[in-house]
């Protein structure tokens, strides 16, 4: 067998033209939208309400304040778990309140009788 040098791929591949060509953007596509473009939120939506996420711990600040139609008078003292934040500190998590707990039930749509909150 004679030896032979290998000097191209042993897989041929048809010539590819090099020209780029421009290429229309259809209007509809959104990854080529001005970024000056804004997103219009709708008054409605729960997740853009005017609070603040607590940049603690990334959570919406609990408000500690009682319903309206509530007429059991429920604690706001937060209680200090035993669960370490992390390894390098030795802050705690905190449980939320009887109250806050209560009132995020009721955001979610849970009706809770008021005297079972401290017991849960």
């Amino acid at each position: 067998m004679a030896d032979q040098s290998v000097e191209s791929c042993p897989i041929r591949t048809p010539e590819k033209s090099t020209k780029v060509e421009s290429v229309s953007i259809p209007p509809g596509c959104p990854m080529h939208k001005p970024a000056e473009e804004k997103k219009t939120i709708p008054p409605g939506c729960p997740m853009h309400k005017s609070s603040e996420l607590n940049e603690t711990n990334m959570m919406p600040n609990l408000a500690q304040t009682k319903q309206p139609d509530q007429t059991v008078d429920l604690p706001t003292e937060r209680v200090i778990s035993s669960i370490p934040k992390s390894k390098e500190s030795d802050a705690k998590w905190e449980y939320p309140s009887p109250q806050q707990f209560y009132n995020a039930l009721r955001r979610k749509g849970w009706e809770t009788p008021e005297e079972h909150i401290e017991t849960m």
